[in-house]
């Protein structure tokens, strides 16, 4: 089955509905409201959608949540990469194109190896309102708690 880009969306054609919804956690609503304040041609990461939230390593749930998405969701999830600025293996068919595609429709370019400059199109932490909780850290604590000391805190290790 082949994913359709369609602007901001990805269409299933023949798609069958779903009989019943995943269950949306708590951490998979925060990660949708953060993502959805990504601005138009610009990316983050996964772990640093995951620090920003306070769950400095917990890079793949953000990934997860991020890949239970309907097909009709507000969330544009096509901003968020890996941590090279590449777009990820996808278990949907056709998704890593369609996800590019509609990077570049918004202005976001990749060089020869498929990735996307931090320098240009990062999406900076300053961008964020935080909100702290109880346990969370912020972006500036979670990243010094998982890089080590002079380390860039986000983009390629």
């Amino acid at each position: 089955m082949a994913l359709v880009a369609d602007s901001s969306r990805l269409r299933w054609p023949n798609r069958r509905p779903q009989v019943s919804k995943p269950r949306v956690t708590t951490f998979s609503e925060a990660v949708y409201d953060l993502v959805r304040g990504v601005p138009h041609g610009r990316i983050t990461s996964y772990g640093r959608v995951a620090a920003m939230l306070g769950k400095p390593r917990a890079a793949r749930g953000v990934g997860y949540a991020l890949s239970h998405l309907p097909a009709d969701t507000d969330v544009p999830w096509w901003r968020v990469v890996n941590r090279l600025g590449g777009i990820s293996t996808s278990r949907v068919t056709g998704a890593a194109m369609a996800q590019r595609d509609l990077l570049e429709r918004e202005g976001v370019e990749f060089d020869e190896r498929g990735r996307a400059s931090w320098g240009r199109f990062e999406w900076a932490a300053g961008d964020f309102e935080w909100e702290s909780g109880e346990d969370a850290a912020g972006p500036d604590e979670a990243a010094a708690a998982t890089r080590p000391s002079g380390e860039r805190a986000w983009g390629p290790r």
